[in-house]
Parts: structure tokens; C-alpha cells; sequence
């Protein structure tokens, strides 16, 4: 409950324009994932960075993910895989990975 009060408390500090933004980069990130890795699984962190270097600003609150992570799966455009990786944001940490859902 904590998480979930944390996630939509970011949320509406990131503001519905960035989370719409962050949407869109993540369909151009998935068409950019089929076409070069073959749809290969992802973090969110590999999403994010691409993100960012194709022009996403930043949201006031990385914790702004936790949102748009939650909305690409409700919106089916992301499934988890069940599977972690490792990710270098967080000292080699697993985090889940994720895919295009069909």
C-alpha cells in the first residue's frame, strides 16, 4: 500500500504531459527493440536511458516510472517476463524484465 501511495504520489509530481511523453517513448523504444534486438527483453532502466537520449526530459521524480511502468502493462503494451536482470542503476541489482506484449 505504501508503494502504491508512493508510485501516485510521483505520479501526479511528474504531471499527465510527462507520463503521456514517457508512453510514446516507450511504443518508439519497442519499435526500435523489435527492429534492432529482435524484441529482445528489457528493464525499464534500458527504456528509461533510451528514452532520455532521444529526448525525454527527466521527471521531477524517477520514481515517475513506477506509474508509467504500471500504465504501458495496464494498457498491454509491456508484459513482465518473470525474469530479472541486472541493472547498473542499482549497483547490479535484479529488476524485473519486460517485453512487448502480443
Amino acid at each position: 500500500a505504501a508503494g502504491d501511495r508512493g508510485i501516485a504520489s510521483s505520479e501526479q509530481h511528474a504531471g499527465k504531459e510527462w507520463q503521456e511523453q514517457a508512453v510514446t517513448a516507450a511504443r518508439l523504444f519497442l519499435r526500435w527493440n523489435d527492429k534492432h534486438f529482435n524484441g529482445l527483453e528489457f528493464t525499464i532502466e534500458q527504456l528509461r536511458t533510451w528514452a532520455y537520449s532521444h529526448g525525454l526530459a527527466m521527471p521531477a521524480e524517477e520514481r515517475a516510472w513506477g506509474a508509467a511502468t504500471r500504465r504501458l502493462v495496464r494498457e498491454g503494451l509491456i508484459q513482465g517476463t518473470g525474469l530479472y536482470l541486472r541493472a547498473l542503476s542499482s549497483h547490479l541489482s535484479p529488476k524485473p524484465s519486460y517485453r512487448r506484449a502480443h
